[in-house]
């Protein structure tokens, strides 16, 4: 089997609530302050499997609540493809639309800063790059210390939460499963 060299540690259960309740609730110690789009955010990723740039690009209109599906726009094949996830997280991302009067069209991410000083924006996505870096800060003070930047297998970032889900799902239903699972053409890639 070939060395995978893209980033992303397999986190523990207990490695996974600590991260998600550090998002949800922050952590006085660590000096982090709660976190609610990086909450949500990392819950989707998860749930889903996606990569972080799928999740981005979520509309309110890819959320079928009827049915617990969200469509994610693969980013490899490029073909779109439903993820059927958890009734929790369609109830958190109910609320979240609500809480942000998120219409059809809006963007579940949308660039909140520009909205705030401009009214508009809810129908952009944002950028990822400023996720990646505030989350990169909390995973630094809570996984990463002492890890340098060039050990990307051992260090947390979002994209251990694909990895993560995508082994959870190996682990109990075998690789077909979670190739399905990440959307991938070849069982080779989901070996990796």
């Amino acid at each position: 089997m070939e060395q995978n060299t893209e980033p992303g540690k397999v986190l523990t259960n207990e490695e996974l609530e600590l991260m998600f309740n550090t998002f949800k609730n922050g952590d006085y110690d660590l000096e982090i302050q709660p976190r609610p789009t990086l909450y949500l955010f990392s819950k989707i990723l998860y749930f889903t499997g996606a990569r972080p740039s799928g999740v981005i690009d979520i509309q309110v209109k890819h959320c079928n609540f009827d049915e617990n599906k969200i469509t994610i726009k693969a980013m490899k094949k490029g073909k779109s493809y439903q993820a059927q996830v958890r009734l929790e997280l369609m109830e958190l991302i109910k609320e979240w639309i609500s809480e942000h009067s998120l219409g059809f069209n809006d963007y579940i991410f949308y660039p909140q800063q520009t909205f705030i000083r401009t009214g508009k924006g809810k129908d952009k996505a944002t950028a990822y790059s400023g996720y990646r870096k505030q989350g990169q800060q909390v995973f630094n003070k809570i996984f990463n210390v002492g890890i340098p930047n060039t050990e990307l297998m051992h260090r947390v970032s979002f994209y251990s939460l694909r990895r993560t889900a995508g082994t959870k799902v190996y682990k109990a239903k075998g690789i077909m499963h979670a190739m399905l699972f990440l959307n991938h053409t070849s069982v080779k890639t989901t070996q990796m």
